[in-house]
């Protein structure tokens, strides 16, 4: 803030010759002391000396007399003890009089006085030289100067009759660069691009996004002022005159300035972009290579770009302090353009005033051509811009534009199951997300293996066998292929194949994740039973014998099909053979009912495409069909280990779409295996927040159960590493456990793991066996993996079964691994490494009920209060 002392001068008539006086001037925080006032004829030198003093307090001012109106003087100001000794000694109006000479050294600076006419008697009251002293300390920091008067009156002259003091910011200029304005009937829109730290529109109409760089929902009418300040408060004005219509019948033009420079022969000069062809014209000055020159004379300048009826106009205000010691860098930007040679490079616009230079972190620098071209593939470019002296240069970072492909494709159908010589339809939507337009986007999609017959349609093609097809598509719109394929009868096994779009002429720098979608259709066991006997009536104590033929129509195999015959009441069946084994009882071949569970772990080390894991899901199904197992388990997040958010986002969707549990939900179907999904990251139902959700899927393929994660890890950790799985998850608030064919089983996931009252009460639910699949770090994995789990076994009377991610992952992370089933006595019945492998156990179940009776700790828990 500017603060303003008004000091009051007493006037003595004094004898020049043996008369002088002092005094101090306070301001700033400091004082300048003159020092004695020598005695000065008539045609003479005087001379006034001033030491910058760094004390505070003020002192009462008197006038210092010197001298006679027809001599030569000069003001000197020295300095103690400061770092920076650039000034710059400024003088204003009233010396017609006298001529200035400016001299300055290493620590002052002295303008002397040199009269250039006689200075009537009668001029006293009326003539001064006013003069400004500014100390340039670091440009972003407040400065201190003085304004004050030499006044003659009479044939004395007095020096600090007017004074002024205050804070004094030397301002640093606003880069600013505003353009790019669209329209519709809503109204208008406006982009720029600044290293302000704040930008607001002083009539306060539409929206500010300082993040997008962006204002919007600016009324068609509305005429704005876009401010810019910097840290050290200093601004920079633009003028926008709104469209009054949005016509159709014309291109609107996508003027873009940037700030006035200040420039040499009393001038500024502004750099202009404009990229539809407009025609441009200013209100002063002239337009040269895209550079408008304009007078200082002219405190501000017009600028306007026509397309037809459609019309932009910009105002800029000339720039200020241009007369410094130390000279700014005279660098200034006018917007950011993608490279037409569809090389996905962008290219910065500048100028840059004589003296100064520009560097870059990357990218490639043209002064000549005022241009910086830097690959969007490497994103954002640190722009320095320094004079040829010691000031303080500009910085500047400018975020890459989309000059890249950004092309999605999606495979959909409603089928999940085949039946040979039957037809199998999906459809394959190819997107172009932009910015640009793609015109050479491979489309392919193979014939599956086993499949000879295949068709396919689009809105502007058709066609048979191997999709193979070149597309263009405008940004922001897409193109849906139909495809239909015909099953052979004598087809067996999955139906796979891959699909992808790509545009060879542009970079792509997030190859989409759904480019590898894999089509996974998979044929269903057709099991039928057939029960014949040799006689239509029986005879009492007479043995019956009959037949259960089991059958398979395909079109897949089934390695897991359960045959159950039960005797009928009052009767018991005395032997049965078959499948190669032999037995008495109600006993049934493949019986999964019973004590016995037989269980294979997948430890994974998960990659960061769901793509990826689907294709590591697929070796743990085939694992687990060869061990003949009931149920497989799954370790936390197996569809995705991606911890940036950006690559995240575009795989995370919901349970019904996402690959993974598709895949289980097929293996399972085709098996009869039931699949511990461990956790998968999922979209939440109402937001585009996360959550880590666990799935029990059964034999037939539905989902059974669902738990949400309930515990999110988030700390602060001493050294300033930050995690917060809050900030991309939602919590669940409900504990699950589900009833299967072997007993009441409970969910829970990794950071679960630390809070035993959620286990407790699943336990109490009747849980008999708990799933902890987990990603946990390999230093907490090292130190309280295995205590934590053998604690939650003993604690419950429970089974513990966690499956674990492992290995360092493509995102940077690495995970301790060491799966563990354990026993409810706490006993380890095994254990993984620290490496992807698969591990089957089989549990007796019926330890946990004879566990639970040697030591009733459930049962014996007590509510209590706390003093």
């Amino acid at each position: 803030m500017k603060k303003s002392i008004l000091f009051t001068v007493l006037f003595f008539a004094l004898v020049v010759s043996s008369v002088y006086a002092q005094s101090s001037i306070s301001f700033g925080g400091g004082r300048l002391v003159p020092s004695p006032l020598s005695t000065v004829e008539e045609g003479g030198t005087g001379v006034i000396s001033f030491e910058w003093a760094e004390v505070g307090g003020a002192n009462p001012t008197k006038p210092v007399v010197f001298g006679k109106p027809n001599v030569t003087f000069s003001i000197q100001l020295s300095y103690i003890d400061l770092i920076d000794k650039d000034v710059n000694l400024i003088t204003g109006l009233g010396l017609k009089y006298f001529t200035p000479v400016y001299e300055v050294g290493t620590d002052y600076v002295k303008v002397v006085f040199y009269q250039n006419k006689e200075i009537p008697a009668d001029a006293g009251g009326d003539f001064y030289i006013p003069f400004k002293v500014i100390k340039n300390s670091t440009r972003d920091k407040p400065l201190n100067g003085f304004i004050g008067n030499i006044q003659a009156r009479g044939d004395v002259l007095i020096l600090g009759d007017y004074v002024e003091a205050w804070d004094y910011t030397l301002c640093k200029p606003v880069l600013l660069s505003v353009g790019d304005i669209a329209c519709d009937a809503s109204g208008y829109s406006i982009d720029f691009i600044t290293d302000a730290v704040s930008v607001t529109v002083v009539e306060e109409v539409g929206t500010v996004d300082m993040e997008a760089k962006t204002i919007t929902g600016i009324p068609l009418d509305a005429d704005i002022t876009i401010q810019a300040i910097n840290a050290g408060g200093c601004a920079t004005l633009i003028e926008v005159t709104g469209p009054l219509t949005c016509p159709d019948s014309c291109e609107q033009p996508n003027l873009i300035v940037g700030q006035p420079l200040c420039a040499p022969s009393d001038s500024y000069k502004i750099i202009l972009n404009e990229t539809t062809g407009a025609t441009i014209s200013a209100s002063d000055g002239s337009i040269v290579d895209n550079v408008l020159i304009v007078p200082l004379s002219s405190t501000q300048v017009t600028i306007t770009a026509v397309n037809g009826d459609c019309v932009q106009k910009l105002t800029l205000f000339a720039p200020v302090d241009c007369e410094t010691n130390c000279a700014e860098p005279g660098f200034s930007f006018a917007g950011i353009d993608c490279a037409t040679d569809m090389s996905g490079d962008y290219v910065i616009n500048f100028i840059l005033i004589e003296g100064a230079s520009v560097t870059t972190d990357k990218g490639i620098v043209d002064l000549a051509a005022g241009t910086i071209t830097v690959p969007s593939l490497e994103g954002a470019v640190k722009i320095t811009a320094k004079s040829s002296d010691s000031c303080e240069p500009h910085t500047l970072t400018i975020s890459a534009p989309d000059c890249v492909a950004d092309l999605d494709i999606q495979k959909t159908t409603t089928q999940t199951i085949y039946t040979p010589g039957q037809k199998v339809t999906y459809t394959i939507v190819v997107t172009n997300n932009g910015p640009l337009d793609a015109t050479n986007i491979q489309v392919t999609d193979p014939l599956p293996e086993g499949i000879t017959e295949m068709s396919w349609t689009s809105s502007v093609t058709t066609g048979t066998g191997a999709l193979n097809e070149s597309l263009s598509l405008t940004a922001g719109t897409s193109e849906t292929y139909t495809v239909v394929l015909t099953i052979p009868e004598e087809f067996r096994g999955d139906l796979k194949n891959v699909a992808a779009a790509t545009d060879p002429d542009k970079p792509d720098p997030v190859p989409c994740t759904d480019c590898d979608e894999v089509l996974e259709i998979g044929g269903v066991a057709d099991i039928t039973t057939l029960k014949t006997d040799s006689s239509d009536t029986f005879t009492l104590g007479e043995s019956i014998t009959y037949t259960i033929t089991v059958s398979n129509s395909g079109p897949v195999a089934s390695d897991n099909v359960s045959v159950k015959d039960v005797a009928p009441e009052g009767t018991t069946i005395s032997s049965w053979s078959g499948n190669g084994v032999v037995g008495t009882g109600n006993k049934a071949v493949n019986d999964n009912t019973g004590s016995s569970l037989r269980i294979c772990m997948a430890q994974m080390c998960s990659r960061g495409t769901i793509t990826g894991n689907v294709e590591l899901a697929h070796k743990a199904f085939d694992a687990a069909l060869s061990a003949n197992v009931d149920m497989l388990c799954f370790p936390e997040v197996s569809n995705l280990m991606q911890d940036d958010l950006v690559l995240a986002l575009p795989q995370v969707v919901s349970v019904e779409e996402d690959r993974f549990v598709r895949a289980c939900k097929v293996f399972a179907l085709q098996s009869g295996i039931w699949v511990q999904s461990g956790s998968q990251v999922i979209k939440a139902e109402n937001s585009n927040r996360f959550v880590n959700r666990s799935l029990m899927i059964n034999g037939s393929g539905e989902i059974v159960s669902a738990y949400d994660k309930i515990h999110l890890f988030d700390i602060d950790l001493p050294n300033g590493t930050r995690v917060r799985e809050s900030d991309k998850f939602d919590a669940g608030t409900k504990a699950v456990s589900v009833d299967t064919p072997w007993g009441r089983m409970g969910h829970a996931i990794c950071y679960d793991l630390r809070f035993p009252h959620l286990f407790n009460a699943l336990a109490n639910a009747g849980a008999r066996v708990l799933f902890i699949p987990a990603a946990f770090t390999v230093p907490t994995g090292k130190a309280h993996w295995e205590i934590l789990l053998r604690a939650r076994a003993i604690e419950t009377g429970s089974f513990v079964i966690a499956a674990a991610q492992c290995g360092l992952h493509e995102d940077g992370r690495r995970t301790w691994g060491h799966s563990m089933a354990i026993d409810p006595w706490g006993k380890i019945l095994a254990q993984g490494s620290s490496g992807p492998e698969n591990i089957i156990i089989d549990l007796d179940l019926s330890k946990s009920a004879k566990t639970r009776a040697n030591i009733p700790a459930l049962k014996h828990a007590r509510e209590f209060t706390q003093d």
